[in-house]
């Protein structure tokens, strides 16, 4: 395929180069700067443009897109297997981070639930011996 002299292909993100640090950064900008500017259409339209389901779902795209940009162009995984291995090493630690994160979350609302009273003023007049 030839290409035009005006038109430049990309570079090969599996090279640590200037050129692709520049390209991955260019896409990271342009997808943060539209995720701005969904929310900020959203808000500003209240609801006529598009839903909250909808914006939820769009914000989910760009960051998984996000997430891509950052893993080929800044971490340069390919199919080689020591990049292979450090993607799994790395799927394993986020897996590890929410599960903590998630069960901390979790543990910290049941014990609220199961620990403060339901009606605190109660509490302290029982506690206190106050007759109505």
């Amino acid at each position: 395929m030839k290409v035009s002299k005006h038109i430049q292909p990309l570079p090969n993100f599996r090279e640590a180069s200037k050129e692709t640090y520049l390209a991955g950064f260019a896409f990271s900008v342009v997808l943060t700067m539209s995720s701005f500017a969904l929310v900020w259409a959203y808000r500003a339209a209240e609801d006529i443009v598009f839903s909250r389901g909808l914006l939820i779902g769009l914000l989910a795209v760009a960051a998984t897109a996000q997430i891509l940009v950052q893993v080929l162009f800044f971490l340069h995984v390919s199919s080689q297997r020591t990049v292979r291995m450090s993607l799994y090493a790395g799927i394993f630690t986020v897996f590890v981070v929410l599960c903590l994160v998630v069960g901390s979350i979790w543990i910290m609302q049941n014990l609220d639930y199961n620990m403060m009273p339901r009606d605190m003023t109660e509490m302290v007049k029982h506690d206190e011996g106050i007759a109505q």
